[in-house]
């Protein structure tokens, strides 16, 4: 038995080498074709209601006052924006530093 807070690595999955492979590949994609990808998934997740009751709890709490048309319009923008972000954030895995800096202006 080890001690408490020894660093030893967790055990590895064997499906993470496959994981690794599938999103390496989509990094490869083109920004223009990972947003098309990322917003038919999102759009999927909002029709099949993945997390829907996490989301519109969230947003009653947030905006208790805010008419139902409004949260659910806000609902929408949320998938719409989390596709967006899977993107970004798949593409993002390959990025230069010489891109990323052409990208950002601090």
């Amino acid at each position: 038995m080890q001690a408490q807070g020894s660093r030893c690595p967790a055990p590895r999955s064997p499906r993470t080498g496959i994981h690794r492979i599938v999103f390496r590949a989509f990094s490869l994609l083109p920004l223009s074709v990972l947003y098309a990808v990322c917003a038919v998934l999102a759009f999927l997740a909002r029709v099949f209601r993945w997390r829907s009751g996490f989301v519109r709890e969230g947003l009653t709490r947030c905006l208790p006052d805010a008419p139902e048309a409004e949260r659910r319009r806000l609902a929408a923008d949320f998938y719409r924006y989390l596709g967006e972000l899977v993107a970004e954030a798949v593409h993002g895995a390959r990025i230069t530093p010489d891109d990323l800096a052409d990208r950002l202006r601090f």
